[in-house]
């Protein structure tokens, strides 16, 4: 990480002139496989909510609900960071498999599956 910054290259050429360049190197932490929680994994519908959280050292974090982008309702709300999803109050339809990917410029990975029941 110590390496990230501006660089000066100074290349020599037989019979010319040296070039110069400049460049950015930028370095990116191994993304670690994200650990996803939740509050309760069995929660009853219309009375209860749940929060699941993402644990992960990526830079973003995406929600999969079904093994597809999650489609937000105005029930569904994110920590500013993204690493934590409250659903309230929950419905039948919130019951399924969730994971978070997390990302950096450089490489993505998933969470293994987490499955919430709805009791009704």
């Amino acid at each position: 990480m110590e390496d990230a910054g501006t660089y000066t290259v100074v290349a020599h050429f037989p019979n010319s002139e040296a070039e110069i360049g400049f460049g950015q190197l930028d370095v990116y932490e191994h993304l670690r496989v994200p650990v996803l929680i939740a509050s309760s994994y069995g929660v009853i519908e219309n009375e209860e909510y749940v929060v699941l959280t993402c644990y992960t050292n990526g830079l973003s974090v995406q929600w999969l609900f079904n093994g597809t982008n999650l489609q937000f309702t105005n029930r569904m709300k994110l920590s500013w960071n993204s690493r934590r999803l409250t659903i309230d109050p929950v419905k039948r339809e919130d019951a399924g498999i969730y994971k978070c990917k997390t990302s950096n410029p450089i490489m993505w990975v998933e969470s293994r599956p987490l499955e919430l029941h709805v009791l009704y």
